[in-house]
């Protein structure tokens, strides 16, 4: 078995895997114009094609291997339970019971297009049919945006609008609370001197509080 392709996330914005599915014997032409009609659907082109996936039980099958040498890509096999494994839109009782998963070309796109985490990846095309095979498209899913929060620098002059505003009740305030709602804050510059906690389990990074702030003693910042 061919060792594993470049992935979409290291092939460019463009890569794609075709994950296929085949019944015995399919003709190779038959597998090719499906492929060609599942990748034009995506927007894409063979020279997209980083890799064909499909399942270990087709290891053998003349279209599979016909369609990855035309394309000069590596094909990728995969086993049956990592199949199984992975959630797609279209799952298929048939296929379960005829190859032992209810997915040959979603999950095995998904599986090689996200380096082994289909969860790091994404269809372009869910399954598509002809008489004696099926295709889909999988690409990496883009990186999640960082996540932001806000903190106080100690430019906080202790006044309590902030805290009294979050909705999350996110910020929390080091110093004593006093009975007029404001509270004590460090000395600029001192040692430790955070006038405020964030609690970023519960900031939503909303803005409320950079909004409300008479000395702009807030900023965003992106958790790792």
């Amino acid at each position: 078995m061919p060792g594993p392709p470049d992935t979409p996330a290291t092939g460019g914005p463009r890569a794609v895997v075709l994950g296929v599915g085949a019944s015995r014997g399919c003709p190779p032409d038959e597998l090719a114009a499906l492929a060609d009609a599942t990748l034009a659907e995506a927007g894409r082109g063979r020279a997209d094609v980083v890799a064909v996936a499909s399942a270990e039980i087709k290891a053998d099958e003349p279209a599979v291997l016909a369609l990855a040498a035309a394309l000069g890509v590596p094909a990728r096999f995969l086993p049956g339970d990592a199949l199984a494994a992975v959630a797609v839109p279209t799952p298929s009782a048939v296929v379960a019971a005829a190859v032992g998963t209810p997915s040959v070309a979603e999950a095995s796109a998904l599986l090689v297009a996200g380096g082994d985490d289909p969860r790091a990846a994404r269809l372009l095309v869910t399954k598509r049919r002809s008489a004696r095979a099926t295709c889909a498209v999988a690409t990496a899913a883009p990186a999640p945006a960082p996540r932001r929060v806000v903190t106080a620098t100690d430019d906080c002059r202790g006044c309590g609008g902030c805290v009294r505003t979050c909705p999350e009740h996110a910020l929390v305030p080091v110093g004593a609370a006093r009975a007029d709602g404001t509270f004590a804050v460090p000395a600029s510059g001192a040692a430790g001197g955070v006038p405020l906690l964030t609690l970023v389990d519960r900031c939503t990074g909303c803005g409320e509080c950079l909004e409300i702030c008479p000395v702009d003693a807030f900023i965003e910042v992106a958790l790792p």
